[in-house]
């Protein structure tokens, strides 16, 4: 009975490692995405600062 709840102890402890590898994953995608769209809407505030110039 011991060895197995150091077994299952371990299991656990494995997948809360695991478990927050993927969420620091997430976070970093999270965050290129988030600077991703940033650039693109400066882009777009670029462009539309241009075509007023034209104007």
């Amino acid at each position: 009975v011991t060895n197995r709840c150091t077994e299952l102890e371990r299991n656990n402890d494995l997948e809360r490692e695991k478990a927050n590898s993927l969420k620091e994953g997430q976070c970093d995608i999270i965050a290129y995405l988030s600077r991703q769209v940033e650039m693109k809407n400066n882009e777009i505030i670029d462009l539309e600062n241009t075509v007023s110039t034209l104007k």
